[in-house]
């Protein structure tokens, strides 16, 4: 699958939670987001002159109003392709607890704050890391209880 597949594929299925994505599929679409996310940043602060210290900059909150839902999806999808469930990406989603009045970020602050911020920080950092090796591993030739795999799904109809 190249970039264009990829992109194609994550925005035809961005609502589906249920079945299984090629690491290809995942990685791709993670390298456009990159990408978009350059252009993004230099069009707010770069143009139109918001800084790091605003807490709203118009195109990189667009980007993730329009994204939140189909990456949402799309590792779902990548961590049933190796027979995780898609609600194991929900911690990181603490990120965003950060952005809410009163919590003050603890996830990225706990090794400055100390105590339970930093414990919450290294959990944080320890499950990430899992979580990354899950989403970089090869879902194998198998078909687990999300559907058959789809790198290998293809090769299938090639030979019936």
């Amino acid at each position: 699958m190249n970039m264009s597949q990829a992109i194609s594929a994550f925005f035809d299925k961005r609502l589906d939670f249920l079945s299984r994505s090629r690491r290809s599929e995942f990685w791709w679409v993670q390298l456009a987001y990159v990408f978009v996310t350059i252009i993004a940043v230099t069009i707010d602060y770069g143009v139109l002159g918001y800084t790091p210290d605003n807490v709203i900059s118009p195109f990189i909150l667009l980007l993730e109003i329009v994204t939140l839902v189909p990456m949402a999806a799309l590792t779902a999808r990548r961590l049933h392709d190796v027979g995780l469930t898609g609600w194991a990406q929900l911690p990181l989603y603490l990120t965003y607890i950060g952005y809410i009045p009163g919590f003050d970020g603890f996830i990225f602050d706990g090794f400055e704050r100390g105590g339970a911020a930093l414990v919450l920080t290294v959990l944080y950092w320890a499950y990430f890391g899992w979580l990354l090796y899950n989403l970089i591993r090869d879902g194998g030739r198998w078909e687990n209880k999300y559907g058959t795999n789809p790198k290998y799904d293809s090769l299938a109809d090639t030979f019936d």
